[in-house]
C-alpha cells in the first residue's frame, strides 16, 4: 500500500508498506520530526526568559576540550557584558566581531571545563551540525528585549 499524510507542520510524508505493514521512512527525518517536538508550554514559561539583543565585542578561543569560542557580548546598559562559550567555529572570529546576536541573559552560569558561560546565544543547526546564529535583520538598540 502506498500513500501520503500531512504532518502538523505541513510537511507531506510519503510512505509505502510491505506485507508486514512496515513503513519505509528516512530515520533521520523521523528523529527530527518526532523527537524535537516538546510539550505545549503556557506563555508564562516563555515570559520568564530574558531574551535580549547584544553585540559581539570580543572573540577568543575558549579553554575547553572541544573547539569552541568564548564570545564577549555587550547586551546594553541594563544587562551589561556577558560571556558565552559555544561551538560556533563555522564562523571566523573576524566575521563574528561586531555582529548582533540574540541571547538568553537570565540563565544560571554554566561551567564548561574552566570556562563560564553567562548567556546562551541562540542559533539553529545546519544539516552538517554547524550552528547558525539568530541575528536581527537590521541593527537595533543593544539590550532590546525579544518578544
Amino acid at each position: 500500500m502506498n500513500g501520503a499524510t500531512t504532518a502538523h507542520n505541513g510537511t507531506v510524508l510519503n510512505y509505502s508498506t510491505t506485507g508486514s505493514a512496515r513503513l519505509t521512512l528516512n530515520a533521520v527525518w523521523l528523529y527530527n520530526f518526532f523527537m524535537t517536538l516538546k510539550a505545549q508550554a503556557e506563555y508564562p514559561a516563555f515570559a520568564t526568559l530574558d531574551i535580549r539583543v547584544g553585540r559581539i565585542v570580543d572573540v577568543q578561543d575558549a579553554d575547553t576540550k572541544k573547539p569552541t569560542y568564548r564570545l564577549t557580548v555587550d547586551f546594553g546598559p541594563e544587562v551589561g557584558i556577558k560571556r558565552s562559550c559555544g561551538a560556533y567555529r563555522n564562523y571566523s572570529k573576524e566575521f563574528l566581531l561586531g555582529k548582533q546576536v540574540i541571547g538568553i541573559v537570565n540563565f544560571a552560569v554554566k561551567k564548561m571545563g574552566p570556562e563560564r558561560s553567562e548567556a546562551l546565544i541562540l542559533g539553529v543547526p545546519t544539516p552538517q551540525g554547524e550552528t547558525i546564529f539568530l541575528m536581527p535583520q537590521a541593527d537595533v538598540d543593544l539590550g532590546v528585549e525579544v518578544f
